[in-house]
């Protein structure tokens, strides 16, 4: 690299520093946890049960192969058997490829494009169609009415079934900072919480639920 490369990047460097002292503040500002006190007005439950229905879907995938030429046989390249049996997931048909573009590799002097194997297939599997909510403000959570099974040995196209168990969710809603807002908390607060009662938490941008939960005694 010579002298006046040398400066040119010199010369960026006030710009990128200046940058850098602007960015890390902002940064650390949003990731602190933010305090809040509520007042508890009442406590939620959610209780979810997802539903699956056995389908045929069509997805795609790349191939593990990569190739660089670009000479007249190239277009009619078909892939190995041992590509195939690597990229492709057991139990997928109708397979078609076609050889594209996947990135391309720059050094100083020259660019080498890289091509792969691009598989377009069909797949008989679960897939989640909805989810069954049910809800409630008492202390007796339960799973949303469901009869459909949880295992289907040999399933045919348009089966359907039910998750094994159900997701959960709990929630506080109360006076924060004179507005009435709704923040998700652990079980063990939900638990204990009830009308009135006062707590301190935290919450940040990075999950759902609040942290550090202190209750008033």
């Amino acid at each position: 690299m010579s002298y006046y490369k040398y400066r040119d990047i010199e010369d960026y460097i006030p710009f990128i520093i200046a940058i850098v002292l602007i960015i890390v503040p902002i940064i650390v500002f949003i990731c602190i946890p933010k305090k809040g006190y509520m007042r508890v007005d009442s406590t939620h439950w959610y209780w979810y049960v997802d539903v699956y229905e056995y389908k045929t879907v069509t997805e795609s995938t790349w191939g593990t192969e990569e190739f660089t030429s670009q000479y007249d046989w190239f277009s009619e390249r078909t892939p190995s058997s041992y590509d195939m049996e690597r990229s492709l997931p057991a139990g997928s048909y109708a397979v078609s490829y076609e050889l594209k573009k996947h990135h391309c590799y720059s050094s100083e002097n020259t660019t080498t494009t890289y091509y792969r194997f691009y598989y377009t297939y069909d797949i008989d599997k679960w897939v989640k169609i909805k989810q069954l909510p049910k809800s409630g403000k008492d202390k007796n959570p339960c799973e949303p009415d469901c009869d459909l099974p949880t295992v289907i040995e040999r399933p045919n196209i348009g089966d359907l079934k039910r998750q094994s168990g159900h997701t959960e969710e709990y929630s506080a809603t109360g006076e924060v900072d004179g507005e009435i807002q709704t923040v998700f908390i652990p079980k063990w607060a939900w638990e204990r919480l009830t009308e009135n009662d006062e707590f301190s938490y935290k919450k940040s941008i990075f999950g759902k639920e609040v942290q550090d939960i202190q209750i008033a005694e």
